[in-house]
């Protein structure tokens, strides 16, 4: 996954690291089962069909752009509000960020208050990234977008919040 490597690359898992009071090798394996659906919430505003990247821009700059990245990999403390407020309009809602916590802790055995905590920090860390990203290429068109859509794993597979939010409402239907 190129987020992965870009936030080993860059310091991103140190610095998370240092922000949670965890080990990094514990981040990693966290962002490892987080990034994927993270990602996903990003692919869902990246693709809206009317706004596409320019709404993820939108949202991105909204929240501080680039600078969210700078403000992580510093060691002042970071605004975890900041990022639950991201992290909702990335994922949905306090509810659907809430069941991805629940999700990933059943799945990959990690601690539910180190998922919570790390959750809004490593959204705010991507969206840092991504705005960066944006920010340097400028205007983007349609089809000059490869660079976003990478990072974003955009590679033809499946969405992974789209696939939890379908297994969250057949749960429900279920019942």
């Amino acid at each position: 996954m190129l987020m992965l490597a870009t936030l080993r690359r860059s310091g991103g898992i140190d610095a998370l690291a240092r922000h949670l009071g965890v080990a990094p090798p514990a981040v990693d394996d966290v962002a490892q089962a987080l990034l994927p659906i993270i990602l996903g919430g990003f692919r869902l505003r990246f693709d809206e069909p009317v706004d596409g990247l320019g709404g993820l821009r939108e949202i991105l700059g909204e929240f501080g752009g680039g600078a969210m990245a700078v403000e992580l990999l510093s060691p002042a403390p970071a605004d975890a509000p900041r990022g639950w407020r991201l992290t909702d309009r990335v994922l949905g809602g306090r509810d659907v960020a809430e069941a991805v916590v629940a999700h990933v802790a059943a799945t990959s055995g990690q601690p539910v208050p180190l998922l919570g905590a790390a959750l809004p920090l490593l959204v705010m860390l991507v969206g840092g990234y991504l705005g960066a990203r944006a920010d340097s290429e400028g205007v983007i068109t349609s089809d000059d977008d490869t660079g976003i859509a990478e990072l974003l794993g955009h590679d033809g597979t499946a969405n992974a919040l789209t696939a939890l939010i379908a297994v969250m409402i057949s749960g429900r239907g279920a019942r």
